[in-house]
């Protein structure tokens, strides 16, 4: 015996999606953006390439074993060596 066919009618809500997937990345680059400078007591004034592995370490653990890019490391490393402050922004 065949079983009845059954329809379903989905809707697709496309701008609650795009609402909460942009939540998502500002939250997680709010998170690294804390991560990182949480770095900086023990980092300021050490070398540019010591502090460059301690990013780098903090980010491959958070972004799932991704590589932060090269131009971005060493700007944040530069930044946090110094005693600054980075802050990690999202494209809108």
């Amino acid at each position: 015996m065949a079983k009845p066919r059954v329809k379903v009618k989905v809707k697709f809500n496309e701008a609650a999606l795009k609402k909460a997937a942009t939540k998502l990345v500002d939250d997680w680059a709010a998170k690294m953006t804390r991560k990182i400078n949480a770095l900086s007591p023990q980092c300021t004034g050490r070398p540019v390439a010591e502090v460059e592995q301690a990013i780098a370490r903090v980010w491959s653990r958070e972004a799932a074993g991704q590589r932060l890019p090269e131009s971005h490391l060493k700007a944040y490393a530069e930044q946090i060596a110094a005693g600054g402050r980075v802050v990690i922004r999202t494209k809108k």
